[in-house]
């Protein structure tokens, strides 16, 4: 394992200009998705997530698995 944060992800929103970098001396990233959500979860300002409303990247220290 390294103890220089390397850059693990990259994700950009074309539609939103959004961007986000994630970066870790973790040799591991899960990805979780919101295929599970239904539109029944309020999140801030009561804004509703849809199905695919959501994505969490997660560094790990080992194999998920």
């Amino acid at each position: 394992m390294t103890h220089r944060p390397q850059t693990a992800a990259r994700l950009w929103s074309p539609a939103s200009g959004r961007a986000l970098e994630v970066l870790t001396t973790a040799p591991g990233l899960g990805l979780y998705t919101g295929n599970a959500l239904d539109g029944s979860v309020a999140g801030k300002g009561g804004a509703r997530y849809p199905r695919h409303g959501g994505v969490v990247l997660q560094a790990q220290a080992r194999d998920p698995l």
